[in-house]
Order: structure tokens, then C-alpha cells, then sequence
């Protein structure tokens, strides 16, 4: 659907050059909500830019539905940017136009026949929950309501793909779910592909699918959320994890624990989906001659899959603890030992 094959893009500017993306590789399938996450100049807008054909790359190439973006000609471009639509930050609407003029501005700029965009935009207003809204204008309305309306207007064009630039970035938390959940309802039932930019880690583990992770122009870490979320590699998205998903220690129970281990192992447990602590913990009590004493537990909901984090003591022999470790590797769930 969406792809990108070693881009990069520089730009100009009075201190030198900026290198805006380096060697960026990515795909994004039919039907994803694929986030991009990175802290401010990480070159999430510039990526966004390059796949609607705002900004060409300076090296590599952007694939949009089998079409390259950067050799397609204005007549052409112009066409492919129906198959896309586009939500911003800050709702980008007219404040001197009715909600139902702002959504109906892509078709009135399309020559529709006005009975059909009185139809479809009737149509989009009640689907995203704002059609006793049409006459009202802008300044009339929340910022949940003023980013419905950005919503109703990126569809107006029967869109399969949807770009998201920190739509959520300008909202209190309640109406960022609110947003969330309309794009999840827009993806499952419209079956439109979802190209999420944002510096919000809940945003991705709300409803993404997939996740890239950038810092200063290249991208450092991709793959299913689900995977990512429960072993990160590099620093930057072990630190957006934790700003949404805890794992560690109180303080103060670190202090009490500080003393000889050498008949006691601290490890972090993650398993993804059904197969919980309780089963395996049960089990190697059961089976190697050890005693364990959970510290800590937590489970996420990471869109249509769960990952559960338990950090576990385990007292017993050296031979009895790596045993028992064993075991714990034979199921295929992920472990550390902690250090305190």
C-alpha cells in the first residue's frame, strides 16, 4: 500500500544541511494502522510530506498504491491525492465556513453535483457524530468536535488512506480515546489503511497494529506493536514503553531487597496473549524445587492482544534457579534478570 525504499531527504538552510530522513525503509500494508513515533525533528512530518507528494526525496523512492509519488506528474498527483486523506493537528478548517462547508470543500473543488454532496456529506456527519452540527461553525465547537469534522472532510473523498499528523497532540486525554476509537471504527469498517504520526506512546498502544520508532531521521526500531512493546532494543523506545506501560520496582521495595541473593534470583517476565504468569509460575513450582514470590504484576491491552509483565523472586539452589530458568526459555516467554 504505502512504501518507502532507502529515502532520504536533505534541505538547505542558512547553518547547512539538514538531513531531514536518512535511509528510510518502510511498508505499510492494506488495512494497517501503522504508527510513527519519535520525539520532535525525529523527521516524522517530513516522512508524511513525502508520502502525499508534498516534498519529493532527495535520494530513494515513495510508493503509494504501485504509483512512485515523486515521478508522478501534477495531473496524476492531483488524482492519486483523492486516494488519500489528510487530518491535522490543528483541524486546518475555515472558521469562516458551516461544518457542512468545510467537509463539502474537497468535493465542491472536485465538481461534484450538489445533490450528491449533500448526500455524502450528510452521510459522514452522522457517521463521525456530528449531525446536528452542519450549520454550526467552527469557533462553535470543542476540539473533539473540531477534529470530527477534519475527520468527516479527510473522507469526503472516498479515501483509502488515511494520514494522521499528532491528530490527537492538541486534545485533553478523554477526547483523544474518543478520536481513537473513530479511527479504529474507520479502519475496521471502511477497511482504510492508517498512517498514524505522533509523539504520544498511548496513542500507538491504543491502535496501532504496527509501529516504527524514529530519531533524528532514521528509523531505529519497526515491527508488530505487540513485539515492540515487549522487547524494545534500543533506549529511546524503552523509554516511550515506559511512559505507558510500568515495569519496574517501587523504590522503596528495591531498597529492602538489596541483600545477599545467592540463593534468590529477581527476573522480569513478559508473555504476550493467553499463556499468564499464574500457569507458568504454577508450573515450575510444581516441577523443579524452588519457592517463587511475585513483586510485581501488570497487564496492557495492546489493541486486540494482551502482554503481561510479572517480576517474580525465585529462592532455591543455583542448579534448581537455572533449571527452573530453563523451563521458563522452553515456552518461548521473555525473561531478565534484574539488578538492583
Amino acid at each position: 500500500m504505502i512504501q518507502l525504499l532507502d529515502v532520504s531527504k536533505t534541505f538547505e538552510s542558512k547553518a547547512g544541511k539538514v538531513h531531514a530522513l536518512k535511509h528510510v525503509n518502510m511498508t505499510i500494508e492494506e488495512g494497517d494502522v501503522f504508527g510513527v513515533i519519535g520525539f520532535s525533528g525525529a523527521g516524522k512530518s517530513t516522512l508524511i510530506r513525502l508520502v502525499n507528494g508534498l516534498e519529493k526525496p532527495t535520494n530513494g523512492r515513495v510508493f503509494v498504491k504501485g504509483q512512485e509519488m515523486g515521478e508522478l506528474p501534477k495531473s496524476h498527483l492531483r488524482k492519486m491525492r483523492k486516494e488519500i486523506g489528510m487530518v491535522f493537528q490543528q483541524f486546518n478548517l475555515l472558521n469562516a465556513k458551516t461544518v457542512y462547508a468545510n467537509v463539502a470543500m474537497p468535493l465542491v473543488l472536485d465538481k461534484i453535483p450538489k445533490q450528491d454532496i449533500q448526500k455524502r456529506v450528510m452521510r459522514l456527519l452522522e457517521y463521525v457524530g456530528l449531525e446536528d452540527k452542519a450549520d454550526a461553525y467552527p469557533n462553535e465547537l470543542s476540539g473533539g468536535q473540531k477534529q470530527r469534522v477534519g475527520i468527516a472532510r479527510a473522507l469526503a473523498t472516498n479515501p483509502s488512506i488515511l494520514l494522521c499528523d499528532e491528530a490527537t497532540s492538541a486534545l485533553d486525554p478523554k477526547t483523544t480515546l474518543s478520536i481513537l476509537e473513530l479511527l479504529k471504527k474507520i479502519n475496521h469498517e471502511l477497511n482504510i489503511t492508517i498512517l498514524i504520526i505522533t509523539h504520544e506512546m498511548n496513542v500507538i498502544k491504543n491502535i496501532c497494529n504496527k509501529v516504527a520508532v524514529m530519531e533524528d531521521g532514521a528509523v531505529i526500531e519497526e515491527g508488530k506493536v505487540i513485539d515492540v512493546f515487549g522487547n524494545p532494543q534500543k533506549e529511546v523506545t524503552k523509554d516511550f514503553v515506559k511512559t505507558v506501560i510500568d515495569d519496574t520496582l517501587p523504590e522503596g521495595m528495591m531498597k529492602k531487597l538489596k541483600r545477599d541473593r545467592s540463593n534468590s534470583s529477581i527476573l522480569r517476565l513478559k508473555t504476550i496473549g493467553d499463556y499468564g504468569k499464574n500457569a507458568l509460575l504454577s508450573e515450575i513450582n510444581k516441577e523443579f524445587d524452588i519457592t517463587t514470590h511475585i513483586l510485581f504484576a501488570s497487564v496492557s491491552e495492546l489493541r486486540e492482544n494482551t502482554l503481561s509483565i510479572v517480576i517474580v523472586e525465585i529462592e532455591g539452589t543455583p542448579i534448581e534457579r537455572e533449571r527452573a530458568l530453563a523451563h521458563i526459555q522452553s515456552k518461548g516467554i521473555l525473561y531478565e534478570r534484574m539488578e538492583l
